[in-house]
């Protein structure tokens, strides 16, 4: 029996969604993007997947560089006109493994909140800044706010239908266009943004979100 699901795809040990990670990242060639959505599932298990990706959320092979070792061959986040970024799978995959996420009610939450993510995307460009990340304006963070969307609406996060938009379920949004102009509308009146540096939105209090009763 599987004990984590990635990308539709079932794991039965922590053992091989290393040994897939690996065979991926082994076998492309330096600047190949990476789409296998096994792996496109796990970086964005990452606690920063969405403010390192804001400039870019495509993955590809290239050099990183060590402080005390020689450059090694590794998947990091493309970024056009600047260095690549770096992610680390460990941190992705440690918090993939240690959470809920590979439990069913989990893993259907995590791909609702990247479609409300998504059908937001647009507002989210009205205010983004180069070299600056854009950030949800204390207590009205972006999971809050879907939170209580959800709730208003009556609905249960299983109630609302998202579909996958590349084909290979790592990317998602709402299926029901009446769903999807019902959060932006709701999003636009009650969310404040404002552009500020990584530092300061690291600093910042966020809150936790029970979804329990939601779900």
């Amino acid at each position: 029996m599987a004990k984590y699901v990635l990308a539709g795809s079932p794991f039965k040990s922590k053992e091989e969604i290393c040994k897939h990670y690996r065979a991926v990242r082994d076998s492309a060639h330096l600047h190949e993007e990476i789409t296998d959505p096994i792996v496109i599932a796990l970086y964005q298990q990452h606690p920063d997947w969405d403010q390192k990706t804001q400039d870019s959320s495509t993955l590809w092979i290239d050099w990183h560089q060590h402080l005390d070792f020689a450059p090694t061959k590794q998947i990091m986040i493309k970024r056009p006109g600047k260095e690549s970024l770096d992610i680390s799978y460990k941190v992705a995959l440690d918090t993939f493994t240690k959470s809920k996420n590979r439990e069913p009610h989990q893993v259907l939450l995590n791909e609702f909140r990247r479609a409300a993510r998504c059908e937001i995307e647009y507002q989210i460009d009205w205010v983004r800044s180069p070299g600056l990340v854009v950030d949800h304006v204390y207590p009205f963070t972006f999971e809050v706010l879907l939170r209580n969307w959800v709730k208003k609406q009556g609905f249960k996060v299983k109630d609302i239908a998202i579909r996958s938009i590349d084909g290979q379920k790592s990317e998602w949004k709402f299926a029901d266009c009446a769903h999807a102009k019902s959060w932006q509308n709701f999003h636009e009146h009650h969310a404040k943004l404002e552009a500020i540096t990584k530092e300061e939105h690291y600093a910042r209090k966020h809150i936790k979100v029970d979804w329990a009763e939601l779900i």
